[in-house]
């Protein structure tokens, strides 16, 4: 009998925690965990493109038929040229999103099933879309929707997004300085939308804070914890 209670204690102790309702996050090259929270770019090359991924455990959500996210680009200065990829910027138009994640692992769940359609935002300081946007930052809206509806919870995690940009303008004549930067990309928000009158409504989630960066060469070596949900968030994420 003793035996039998000490099996037990130990099934009880071996039993993975459940996952947190309500976190987003961001990752390099796959979806939460299972992707890097740190990219190191040699620049040393303008082929071949980047890629971060947008994940979410969310709460229940019976009828989810779009999202829309906001991300936010950071440096410790202004931002530099090679960052630039808003419509006024040094590399203008090689930054994309997409919610198809058929070359992916599949280590989430896929809300979308290819079915998704939307775009993606890009603004600066300058634009005149972007009053709210800290000078040292550029803006992500990302955002998408399907024909029908799919119900998601938070047994599981989710691909939500996913965004790329290419190498290119790194070195050359054509060349935009600042590849070597350590930069933040944060993911500040995310909205979930059902039908008018579904159980429980649209969802707005921004996270504990926890995975929802994506550092890259090095910025994570300066990153300082904050709790600010705010649109200057960002302002924060350096000493």
């Amino acid at each position: 009998m003793k035996k039998l209670l000490m099996l037990g204690a130990m099934l009880v102790v071996c039993v993975p925690p459940a996952l947190a309702a309500g976190q987003i996050h961001l990752a390099w090259n796959d979806c939460g965990s299972f992707g890097s929270s740190e990219l190191n770019n040699p620049c040393n090359s303008n082929i071949g493109s980047r890629m971060f991924i947008g994940s979410m455990i969310p709460p229940s959500v019976p009828q989810l038929e779009g999202m829309e996210g906001f991300l936010d680009i950071a440096e410790a200065g202004p931002i530099s040229p090679w960052w630039r990829f808003d419509a006024a910027g040094c590399r203008s138009g090689v930054m994309t999103g997409s919610f198809s994640f058929g070359a992916l692992p599949g280590s989430c769940g896929d809300p979308w099933l290819g079915a998704a359609l939307g775009s993606l935002l890009i603004s600066y300081p300058d634009n005149a879309n972007s009053m709210f946007i800290p000078g040292n930052s550029e803006r992500l809206d990302i955002q998408c929707a399907i024909g029908t509806t799919i119900p998601v919870d938070g047994s599981q995690e989710w691909y939500v997004f996913e965004i790329s940009f290419a190498r290119v303008n790194t070195l050359g004549p054509a060349a935009c300085s600042g590849c070597n930067t350590p930069t933040i990309i944060y993911f500040d928000e995310l909205l979930l939308d059902q039908p008018a009158g579904s159980p429980g409504g649209n969802s707005d989630l921004t996270g504990d804070g926890t995975g929802q960066r994506a550092c890259y060469n090095g910025a994570c070596d300066n990153y300082t914890p904050t709790e600010s949900r705010s649109w200057g968030a960002i302002k924060a994420l350096y000493h």
